[in-house]
């Protein structure tokens, strides 16, 4: 079991987190204040929060690969390992991928945090439109191609995800 300790470097003196693997300064936030937030968002500006959401993260998605990218040579086995890890260290609940095909995959969260406890919430899958962004902004990262991701199950024990890969051409005239 690897201990928060041997990811995150805590000065309390300063009230500063900081990753060891990136040298970044990182925060945390409880899943009821997420909540909160993603309610207040929804009772702001409606639907439109979905595409923030998701928008937001495909852009973490993206960066937090292109980062790792920086640090270690990484192929898709390795990358697909690595988010699986990173996400479940980061306490979003335990993430798995299965590939179904070369250009599909399937993306499972149990226990995710962003919906797993939204139940008091009027909006409960609105969190994981945040999750659907950063699978979509790794695997166009990761594969230099568009994708689509659907959530196809979003329950109190897990969430699941289908990735569709894109071919690389489309994506290059979509930019």
């Amino acid at each position: 079991m690897t201990n928060i300790s041997e990811l995150y470097d805590f000065d309390a003196q300063d009230g500063v987190i900081v990753s060891r693997r990136f040298g970044l300064r990182s925060f945390v936030l409880g899943v009821k204040e997420w909540n909160l937030l993603i309610e207040e968002a929804y009772n702001k500006i409606g639907s439109a929060a979905e595409a923030i959401l998701f928008g937001a993260g495909k852009l973490y998605g993206g960066s937090i690969l292109e980062k790792e990218i920086e640090i270690m040579e990484l192929n898709s086995e390795s990358s697909l390992n690595l988010l699986c890890r990173e996400a479940t260290l980061a306490g979003w609940g335990k993430i798995s991928i299965v590939q179904e095909t070369p250009e599909e995959y399937k993306v499972r969260a149990q226990r995710c945090v962003f919906c797993s406890e939204s139940g008091k919430t009027q909006h409960k899958k609105l969190g994981c439109f945040f999750l659907s962004g950063v699978i979509s902004g790794f695997g166009e990262t990761l594969f230099h191609t568009n994708s689509i991701v659907m959530e196809t199950k979003c329950e109190k024990e897990y969430c699941e995800f289908a990735v569709k890969l894109g071919d690389k051409e489309s994506q290059n005239n979509s930019s």
